[in-house]
């Protein structure tokens, strides 16, 4: 694989100093004790990039010579593990540049462990990659599961990452999940864009020779081996505050000690101490309020993150609330806004008086009467963590209201209606409110008439006098104008159909002509109660006027009959069998007159006729010419007299005319019914020599008459059609000719 160069070289030193974290013991040799437990981890940087040069020597001879006096100089505690690995010098084959990072020396005690380190520090050639996430990655299965171990890494590198991963993001997650703690960040040689790229992986330390690279090393060493820090988080009502909160570590003389704040979440306040007894308190402002914690003592110890946890409570308090109106309780009548600024706050009062938790803090409570909206107090509320605040509204006073209902033989008119209040000193309108379907109004307390005005289909009036309003109170009035209004009902029939949804009904009286609408299957309308004519018009056809009388508070209901034409319908069939109407007629006759004609629909005739009794004629020249008479045909209004006509099926008389033994054209070919030649009936030639018709049963003689100037007419008598079917003759004109 090709190798990309690197341009620079980065020492990366991560140790992280949080409190203890959960790790296991190495197995080489457990320390008796797990929290004095050390493990470091060294991963160097043997990328091709080290062979740059500073000076007379490259970053890689100046890299081995730092640590091998750096590894040399570690101390013979049996507390102190220390393990190394190795990217970029491409020491197993089998791995892929990116994946090239290599455990030289597992966790040993150092002092068993440092000749191997030495050595495998010296054997490095500078080859490979810089792939730090990935060692990162695989440095965080390195370290003994032992509980309570304080695990460092340090980590030599000379450049920024060249493998696409994120050492920041892999720093942090591990940082977070417990694997190790804050990284200390060496950088060796490095640009100023390229010191950025590294520096958010831990504490950055920057080297660009020999001696500042030794010294680098040496502070982190000896931060990691034997560091005494104060952690310190703040919380408030169970929430992590320590970012907004002002920590401050005191000395046991108040001498204030220097604090950071982590970049790395979760962040923390601390500060790195020489061992003693140190004092941590913390404020926090809310809504211009100071609240502070309790001062806590921590006794620092070296090689120990001593934490703290500052508390700052709940952060909660409550309010009860008690609104007042023309002096009377008014709490259970109203509804609060809570702003926080210019934010709502959601809460739930509950309990009597009603009360509610809210975090410390400054509010507005907005406090509305709800059956008043005028009546509302806007009233500033401090919150005190663990204080109860009492907040007293007075609204003012209370208007009296008014609330009236219009109904009608026990139905709510009010949409029809318009309701007015008036007394000596002033009038109004009152509004209705479409929900409640109630006329509503706030009023200054006293006695009124209350009007009412109907307006429909007609229009009406009704005053009810000194209606008394209280203040504080709703008057609740309902006005019935069954007294002074009727209902007039019409359901309009033709013959026995219910025709009133397609008629157009009127009635006529004192109010004038009114149009009544549809109401449900009716024709209806509230009218003045009185004398009323009533008629309706259905498809064209009026009907006879009826007369009405409306009763005050009463339906009155009467029946219009519209005498509408009827229809006659013939079905024809054949012999009983079902046909078309090709070929037939049929008329209504009423005194001997047509007065009709049928017009085919479908397969049938149909015609319509004012109600009467009629004579019906239907003909057809199917099979044959025959007409079929129905007398006293009785058409009802509105109804359907449905008639079937059955005609004959007929007999088909076939004709074979031979000359010379060859069948003859040209010739006529009769069929006269027995008892003359007036009812003379033509066959049609149908093909050569042979002519047919259908005929009615009877007695026919047969009449062949050739065209041929000297043939004789040829007469067969006597044959007998009947039964409906094929009756066949021959007949000859050979020899009759010139």
């Amino acid at each position: 694989m090709t190798r990309r160069l690197v341009g620079s070289l980065i020492v990366l030193l991560m140790v992280v100093l949080l409190s203890p974290l959960s790790f296991g013991a190495s197995q080489t040799a457990p320390p008796p004790t797990a929290t004095d437990i050390t493990y470091i981890e060294f991963i160097l940087d043997a990328s091709i990039s080290m062979t740059a040069r500073i000076g007379r020597d490259t970053r890689l001879s100046i890299a081995k010579s730092v640590m091998q006096k750096l590894i040399s100089d570690l101390p013979d505690d049996p507390n102190l593990y220390v393990a190394l690995r190795i990217y970029g010098a491409e020491l197993d084959p089998t791995r892929s540049a990116c994946d090239d990072s290599v455990l030289a020396q597992p966790f040993a005690p150092a002092r068993e462990a440092k000749s191997n380190m030495i050595a495998r520090v010296n054997s490095m050639e500078a080859r490979g990659m810089t792939p730090i996430a990935r060692s990162l990655e695989l440095a965080a299965a390195d370290f003994p599961n032992r509980q309570g171990a304080r695990n460092i890494v340090i980590l030599v590198t000379d450049g920024e990452e060249s493998c696409g991963g994120d050492p920041c993001a892999v720093s942090a997650r591990l940082q977070a999940q417990g694997v190790f703690l804050e990284p200390y960040v060496v950088g060796f040689a490095l640009t100023e864009k390229q010191a950025k790229l590294v520096e958010c992986i831990g504490q950055f330390y920057q080297a660009s020779d020999t001696d500042s690279l030794t010294r680098a090393l040496s502070t982190v060493v000896q931060q990691a081996i034997k560091p005494a820090t104060i952690e310190v988080r703040a919380l408030a009502a169970g929430a992590d505050v320590t970012e907004q909160a002002v920590i401050t570590v005191k000395t046991a003389s108040g001498q204030p000690v220097e604090t950071t704040l982590s970049t790395q979440a979760p962040r923390r306040v601390r500060a790195v101490v020489d061992e003693g007894t140190y004092y941590v308190s913390g404020e926090l402002i809310r809504d211009n309020m100071v609240l502070r914690s309790g001062e806590v003592r921590v006794s620092a110890s070296p090689g120990v993150v001593s934490p703290v946890t500052l508390d700052f409570g709940s952060l909660e308090g409550r309010v009860t609330l008690q609104a007042f109106a023309s002096g009377r309780d008014v709490t259970s009548d109203v509804s609060v806004q809570i702003l926080k600024g210019t934010a709502t706050v959601r809460t739930t009062f509950f309990g009597a008086p009603p009360s509610a938790t809210l975090q410390a803090g400054a509010y507005t409570f907005i406090v509305t009467h709800t059956n008043y909206p005028s009546l509302k107090a806007t009233v500033p509320v401090s919150v005190q963590p663990g204080v109860t605040t009492p907040i007293v509204v007075d609204l003012g006073e209370l208007p009296a209201a008014l609330e009236a209902r219009v109904t009608f033989m026990g139905r709510s008119v009010s949409d029809s209606c318009s309701v007015t209040v008036s007394n000596a000193t002033m009038s109004g309108v009152l509004v209705l409110d479409a929900a409640t379907d109630a006329f509503q109004a706030s009023l200054q307390p006293g006695t009124y008439d209350v009007r009412v005005s109907y307006a429909d289909a007609v229009r009406a009036d009704k005053t009810v006098p000194g209606v008394v309003v209280i203040g504080g109170e709703t008057t609740r009035l309902t006005i019935d104008l069954s007294d002074v209004l009727g209902v007039v009902r019409v359901r309009v029939v033709a013959g026995s159909a219910d025709v009133t949804a397609a008629s157009d009904v009127t009635i006529s009286g004192a109010p004038g002509r009114l149009v009544l609408p549809l109401v449900g299957s009716v024709r209806e309308a509230i009218v003045l109660p009185g004398g009323y004519v009533a008629g309706a018009v259905y498809r064209g056809i009026s009907s006879d006027p009826a007369e009405a009388y409306v009763q005050a508070g009463k339906v009155t209901e009467i029946e219009i009959e519209v005498r509408v034409p009827g229809r006659v319908v013939i079905i024809p069939t054949i012999a009983g069998n079902a046909t078309t109407t090709a070929g037939m007629h049929a008329i209504v006759q009423e005194h001997g007159a047509e007065v009709a004609a049928f017009t085919s629909i479908a397969d049938a005739l149909e015609v319509s006729v004012d109600p009467g009794t009629y004579r019906v004629i239907a003909s057809t020249n199917r099979p044959y010419q025959q007409e079929l008479l129905f007398d006293n045909v009785v058409v009802a209004s509105g109804a359907t007299v449905t008639l079937r006509a059955d005609f004959r099926q007929g007999n088909t008389f076939r004709v074979r005319v031979t000359s010379e033994g060859q069948p003859f054209n040209d010739a006529a070919v009769s069929a006269y019914p027995v008892g003359g030649f007036s009812d003379r009936i033509s066959l049609d030639r149908i093909s050569a020599g042979i002519w047919q018709a259908v005929l009615a049963d009877g007695v026919y003689d047969l009449v062949v008459e050739p065209a041929i100037s000297g043939l004789k007419t040829q007469r067969v008598e006597g044959i007998q059609l009947a039964g409906g079917g094929l009756i066949e003759r021959t007949v000859d004109v050979s020899g009759t000719g010139l």
